[in-house]
């Protein structure tokens, strides 16, 4: 069953950003290896924030599932690419709602193509006023709410 536990999902991002660095993992995540290591022993939790992902349960009150898109870089001219991906969250997603846990979409930043995607212009479409209406629409097509985190790439245009 998927992860549905912000602390779950802070460790997952940290471990695994963190093992990406060169020469082995970094202090970080150990720490966060670590804690996961004594999260899975731990018999019975006095915080439903500690739990198991395999003691998940609709009924907790604190569920709930979190959607997260790494780099866009949303190229208008391939928007049908965006939304077939899209697909594979739509099941998840009306599943959860249905159930009553709540459902979001997070986006990790870079929501643009770094170069010029339209025609007869060298502009950077990263950034620009179109790029983050593109995003915007297709961010709102999952139907749930969504953040964005912005990214470096974000900033261009």
């Amino acid at each position: 069953m998927a992860a549905r536990s912000a602390v779950i999902v802070a460790l997952a991002l940290q471990g695994a950003s963190a093992f990406l660095t060169r020469g082995g993992p970094s202090p970080r995540a150990l720490r966060a290896r670590s804690a996961g290591r004594m999260a899975a022993k731990m018999q019975v939790s006095p915080s439903p924030m500690a739990q198991n992902v395999m003691d998940f349960s609709k009924d907790d009150p604190y569920a709930f599932t979190a959607c997260i898109l790494g780099d866009l870089h949303i190229d208008p001219r391939y928007m049908e690419d965006y939304y077939s991906g899209r697909e594979h969250f739509e099941k998840i997603i009306e599943e959860d709602k249905a159930k009553g846990i709540p459902v979001g979409v997070c986006s990790l930043g870079d929501l643009g193509e770094s170069k010029a995607v339209e025609p007869n212009t060298s502009e950077l479409f990263a950034g620009t006023t179109r790029c983050h209406e593109a995003a915007a629409e297709y961010l709102g097509s999952f139907g749930v709410p969504y953040e964005v985190v912005g990214g470096n790439h974000d900033l261009e245009g």
